[in-house]
């Protein structure tokens, strides 16, 4: 048979429409297109010219991104209602993974950006050619960004870090939020009377997605602060905030607090303690 008699083989039709002739021996398999007839000599398929149009309007709808379960239905072709319900439901869908998509851009655009200003400043302390002012220690701006947050007193210890950026973890899923900067840990206490034991402490992240329905969301920065670079293990901060310290009452700075850290390197990025870097972040205002 050929296109003379109006039929077609499976090769004739993968050939013109460009499609596998796997894909559509499973379209025989599943009903979802079957063959006008079939050779019962040599098990031979063909197909009409209206099962070509068949083909091309399961192109069209696959390309729209429906699943075959719901062309089965749209093959019908006599709800005009469904087919609009079915097109706006797959324009929200596609909507939503755009703005997820958008998301994760922004995400992985931050993620660089840290992993960036982490390998730049670690190859600054081996270079020894900048003065610690002039990379190490900063005043700027910090921009108010929403974060997701939980506060509470609780040990100082990795063992407590671990379980509260887990919760932290099980909030974003809860409420479909996306991560989109590094977790941060803020400390409430005086730093003079920080006790390990039992501290005054609040984890975040930087979050986006709908804020609205997710009670544990605030913002955090809009404040003037004093930023210093430590890289290595967190057993070693202590040195870094008597240096920034001595930093902003040198500056003519008065330190406001709380005390946050952004954890830009960390056990995410490296197993290795000595090659995290951590901000820390210190609000300061002008000694009048």
């Amino acid at each position: 048979m050929s296109e003379e008699n109006d039929l077609y083989t499976v090769g004739q039709i993968s050939n013109m429409c460009n499609i596998p002739i796997k894909t559509l021996r499973y379209y025989d398999e599943i009903g979802l297109l079957l063959p006008e007839c079939v050779d019962k000599q040599n098990n031979y398929r063909y197909y009409s010219k209206m099962q070509v149009l068949y083909l091309n309007i399961i192109k069209h709808f696959r390309a729209s991104g429906f699943s075959l379960e719901d062309i089965r239905a749209l093959l019908k072709r006599e709800d005009l209602a469904m087919l609009e319900k079915k097109l706006e439901e797959k324009l929200q869908q596609s909507s939503k993974k755009i703005q997820e998509l958008g998301y994760l851009c922004e995400k992985l655009e931050i993620d660089i950006k840290y992993l960036k200003m982490g390998k730049d400043f670690s190859e600054y302390l081996e270079a020894e050619n900048e003065t610690w002012d002039k990379k190490g220690i900063e005043i700027k701006n910090i921009p108010a960004t929403p974060v997701l947050f939980t506060r509470y007193r609780c040990a100082s210890n990795p063992g407590s870090y671990i379980k509260r950026f887990s919760e932290l973890g099980a909030l974003l899923e809860k409420y479909n939020l996306y991560r989109v900067g590094p977790t941060m840990a803020i400390f409430h206490d005086n730093y003079t009377e920080f006790d390990y034991s039992n501290a005054d402490i609040e984890v975040c992240l930087p979050v986006a997605g709908n804020l609205l329905e997710c009670p544990n969301i605030r913002e955090f920065g809009g404040f003037q602060g004093v930023t210093m670079l430590h890289k290595g293990h967190y057993s070693k901060m202590p040195e870094s905030y008597g240096m920034a310290l001595k930093w902003i009452e040198a500056k003519g700075y008065e330190y406001i607090g709380p005390a946050a850290e952004n954890y830009i390197i960390d056990t995410t990025s490296t197993g290795l303690e000595e090659n995290y870097v951590t901000e820390i972040i210190l609000p300061v205002s002008l000694c009048y």
